[in-house]
């Protein structure tokens, strides 16, 4: 199991935890055990890729991988392991799309394509896209804590 962070534009590889199968058997690996040379992080520049981090509370439960919908996406576009474009994905009812600047202000878009500069009201407006609820009309519940959940996916961009 690895965990992963974005450091100054980059997806680095922090920790991770197993077992290598060595001669004498499996031993218990971390990230010094796994690559001896690395010294704190790994750089993966080995992604060219688009990563999915769920957020928020579950809306749907679907008993199939990562197909379960959350209040809330972040999608993460990687080049050899830089990020090159950051998404924000409210769900329902329909997804509302931002897109996300170096700066960390959010645009509302139309879809999730790199040469779509088309902009779109924001349902949201100021409003912290934390409380989506207020777009489709389910507010957490009193007798819950705030119920957010962190979870990822791993897919492969359209080609």
């Amino acid at each position: 199991m690895g965990t992963w962070e974005i450091r100054g534009g980059h997806l680095v590889l922090v920790a991770l935890e197993g077992l290598i199968k060595t001669a004498d058997g499996f031993v218990e690996a971390d990230l010094k055990t796994a690559f001896p040379w690395v010294k704190d992080t790994l750089r993966a520049s080995w992604v060219t890729n688009r990563l999915r981090c769920p957020e928020g509370r579950l809306v749907s439960y679907v008993h199939q991988g990562y197909a379960s919908r959350y209040e809330r996406d972040r999608v993460f576009d990687f080049e050899e392991g830089r990020l090159v474009a950051e998404w924000l994905i409210l769900n329902p009812p329909e997804p509302i799309v931002y897109r996300i600047d170096e700066h960390g202000h959010r645009v509302c878009v139309e879809g999730m394509c790199a040469w779509a500069e088309e902009t779109v009201p924001d349902p949201l407006g100021s409003e912290d896209f934390r409380e989506v609820y207020k777009v489709w009309g389910r507010p957490p519940a009193a007798e819950q804590d705030d119920g957010y959940l962190l979870g990822g996916e791993y897919r492969h961009p359209p080609r």
